[in-house]
């Protein structure tokens, strides 16, 4: 009743009502729904229970180099002589050269 045109591949619950109404033997569950977890239709077919990831939008290549820049700092690090306990990191997006700069955490804009 699982594969016949008539239901098609309806799932485990309209299956076993339908089995249910003209059948009944010893482990009937049992069997079905092992039946119906190995049907290979029913395996292809099966939805996916995750969120629609959406359609991917690739990062586009910086035209030259040093025209797309990223910064982002590390800190915490132990105090230097010069006083220097962070470095700020420039990476090119294009050439992926980066420069370490030392500098304080108490940095500013105006510094």
């Amino acid at each position: 009743m699982h594969d016949c045109q008539l239901f098609s591949h309806q799932g485990i619950n309209r299956t076993l009502n339908n089995v249910k109404q003209i059948y009944k033997w010893d482990k009937m569950n049992d069997d079905i729904l092992r039946y119906i977890k190995s049907c290979p239709t029913c395996q292809q077919d099966k939805r996916s229970n995750q969120k629609y990831q959406g359609l991917l939008n690739p990062i586009k290549t910086p035209p030259i180099r040093w025209h797309t820049i990223t910064m982002d700092y590390i800190t915490q690090l132990p105090m230097t002589k010069l006083k220097h306990d962070t470095i700020l990191v420039v990476v090119d997006k294009f050439t992926k050269m980066a420069h370490f700069i030392p500098t304080t955490s108490n940095i500013t804009a105006q510094n």
